[in-house]
């Protein structure tokens, strides 16, 4: 899996860097098993009775000092205490696999309800990059207690000098019903919570945690611990839906008394190195300097619309994106014209122009939230056609007029097209759709 897709999967980037119910879990009673077992162990002495031939005329020896002989002896009230009771018991298993060195109710979680998530933006990072952790790497991370089968994956994000921002980790275990995603950063956490009141915390292992409950349709919930740990921020997120709420409760606390345990000087987020740092750029250039570019430089724009001026132009180039671009405005009016590689991930607004159902905005009235079928929203929102069968017809079904007050009222229009390898964005207003075919057109029989 590439690191993009992982992060994409994840949705925890940090923001410094780029969901309630009201019942708590109940607590499971133990105290049965005890009183379970000697009820067993009774059934199972009067059962043997029965099996035995002759149990019942077996002579008892004399008790000559009760208290020393180890067997049973009646109190005159009835009851039989043995002469050694038990002062402490051993270890109990509460969460599935995981055993304690004392016993543990996942209702002793504190979770604070979150009235709402606060958002947040991400700080532009120059050059960030991820990669995946290695085996030496992930095993510097990985936590000293963990459950049967636990299957640990993560992805490192770095900035454009090497320096390491974030982990993300991921976590499953047959034992869990959802993926549990962990990031570790230099920074704040990237969720932050409204609450009513303080929050309160939950310790384990002299670590605090604070544990938060948050739901927007009360239906689907995020359940999100955060500590600091090692020096770095530790977020846990597990997810659940209304039916599952309290066993999601009791798998986020396996998860978060495996990541207290950890031996000295661990997490070590020291071991974990940038193995080769991407190219990296971000330039702005002169027109004449974009044409003299060797990737894409044949694929800008040839002329402009009249009375259209230059607001910038630049190259960019990091681990995921590769690029040059041009921006010219006329008043609210402007032209934009982006070229890049094509890709596996473009594959998917691939369209024919025989399919207009993928793009004919006038199948789809605004809002086209509304109107266009979610699974086709990203092929309609921006569809790259294959130059050689571009017409001025497909054009026009891809321009469309806004009455918006204050604003310019010539065509909009989206849409992309492929040439070989290479894609040409193109997103106008206030520009003649005559004028963009032609310009797409000059560089088929360039």
């Amino acid at each position: 899996m590439k690191g993009n897709e992982f992060l994409d999967k994840m949705e925890l980037i940090d923001p410094a860097y780029v969901e309630a119910a009201d019942a708590k879990p109940k607590r499971r009673k133990i105290a049965w098993v005890k009183w379970g077992a000697m009820a067993a162990c009774f059934c199972l002495v009067v059962a043997s009775a029965f099996m035995i031939p002759g149990i019942w005329n077996t002579p008892v020896p004399p008790i000559s000092d009760p208290g020393t002989s180890g067997i049973p002896v009646p109190d005159p009230d009835g009851t039989i205490q043995r002469e050694d009771e038990p002062v402490e018991y051993p270890p109990t298993t509460i969460i599935p696999g995981v055993v304690l060195d004392e016993p543990f109710d996942p209702g002793s979680l504190i979770f604070n309800d979150a009235t709402s998530l606060l958002s947040a933006s991400r700080r532009y990072i120059p050059g960030y990059f991820t990669e995946e952790l290695s085996d030496e790497e992930l095993s510097a991370i990985k936590p000293n207690r963990q459950i049967p089968d636990m299957m640990f994956s993560a992805v490192a994000g770095f900035d454009g000098e090497g320096t390491l921002l974030e982990v993300f980790l991921m976590i499953d275990a047959p034992s869990l019903d959802e993926t549990t995603h962990v990031t570790f950063s230099n920074g704040n956490p990237s969720s932050c919570y409204q609450l009513l009141e303080e929050p309160l915390v939950s310790t384990f292992n002299s670590i605090d945690f604070t544990i938060y409950q948050w739901t927007p349709d009360n239906s689907n919930y995020t359940l999100d611990a955060q500590a600091v740990i090692n020096g770095w921020t530790m977020q846990i997120v597990y997810t659940a839906t209304a039916e599952n709420l309290e066993k999601a409760k009791t798998d986020l606390a396996t998860i978060i008394l495996c990541l207290s345990d950890y031996e000295d000087g661990k997490p070590d987020f020291s071991a974990i190195v940038a193995e080769s740092i991407p190219e990296y750029f971000d330039k702005k250039i002169s027109l004449s300097e974009a044409y003299s570019d060797s990737d894409f430089g044949f694929f800008m724009v040839q002329s402009l619309p009249d009375g259209f001026s230059e607001e910038s132009i630049r190259r960019y180039k990091d681990q995921n994106n590769d690029y040059l671009s041009g921006l010219w405005t006329k008043g609210l009016a402007n032209l934009s014209w982006n070229i890049s590689a094509y890709g596996e991930k473009d594959s998917t607004r691939l369209t024919s122009v025989a399919q207009t159902e993928n793009y004919d905005l006038s199948l789809y009235p605004i809002p086209r939230a509304e109107s266009v079928p979610e699974e086709l929203r990203e092929i309609v929102d921006n569809p790259i056609f294959d130059a050689n069968e571009l017409t001025l017809e497909t054009v026009y079904m891809r321009a469309y007029k806004a009455d918006e007050a204050g604003d310019v009222d010539g065509w909009r229009m989206a849409f992309s097209v492929k040439y070989g390898d290479v894609i040409v964005e193109v997103r106008t207003k206030g520009v003649e759709p005559e004028w963009v075919y032609q310009q797409l057109m000059n560089l088929l029989e360039n």
